[in-house]
């Protein structure tokens, strides 16, 4: 096995370790916790038997493709409601808008995942329903971001758990877009780049698992 392909396998490794992490803080943290926050706490623990079932598959020479995509649209949908509960806290007239447009993007990204799964199958990668995710979440974020100025509950915003969710959220979706959006082409005209692209891919979700966990810990933190 290559020096460079094993570093980048320790590295996938590392990233379905530290999902622990965010999920024993928040279980330590679950009675402060708000139901966005719960939702929150449910990705991480489902990511954390996807990345066990996907290893396992990968074990015993089984094309894990269809478990990924499953994850993809269960993650999709809990994000959506996630942010809807986050929108509802917003002034009445805007939480109606925003709360539509939740409902709006859910139906574009299933009806987007279908044509993806119809087009090229259920054992491939869903990379046009992944790329519309992820533009859709950053919608989501950046939306999210203005709520959180316009509507201060901290003396800090570093203080506000919702900043470091958002932020995880924003930074993981916007790193790997062009991942996604290019990932096919990478494998079928230079295979020999897709270890280090994955390799980056497992950085983001690093850096993502360690900034929901901050998050969980910020939950107790005095509002203004």
């Amino acid at each position: 096995m290559p020096s460079t392909y094993r570093y980048f396998l320790y590295l996938s490794y590392l990233s379905c370790f530290l999902t622990g992490i965010p999920i024993a803080l928040g279980l330590i943290r679950i009675k402060h916790f708000s139901v966005s926050t719960k939702l929150i706490l449910l990705l991480m623990i489902i990511s954390i038997v996807t990345e066990i079932s996907i290893f396992a598959l990968h074990k015993l020479h089984i094309s894990n493709l269809f478990v990924a995509r499953l994850f993809d649209a269960v993650e999709f949908i809990l994000l959506s409601f996630f942010f809807e509960r986050i929108f509802s806290e917003t002034k009445k007239k805007f939480s109606h808008a925003l709360s539509s447009v939740v409902k709006v993007f859910m139906i574009i990204f299933i009806g987007v995942a279908f044509f993806d799964l119809y087009t090229n199958g259920f054992n491939s990668m869903d990379n046009i329903s992944l790329t519309t995710a992820c533009i859709l979440l950053m919608i989501y974020s950046i939306i999210a971001f203005f709520h959180l100025i316009q509507n201060p509950v901290f003396d800090n915003i570093l203080r506000a758990p919702l900043f470091w969710f958002n932020t995880g959220i924003l930074a993981y979706f916007s790193g790997n877009l062009f991942l996604f959006i290019f990932s096919n082409y990478i494998e079928d005209h230079f295979p020999r780049l897709s270890p280090a692209l994955w390799g980056i891919h497992s950085l983001l979700n690093i850096t993502f698992y360690i900034l929901i966990s901050i998050g969980f810990w910020k939950t107790a933190a005095r509002q203004i």
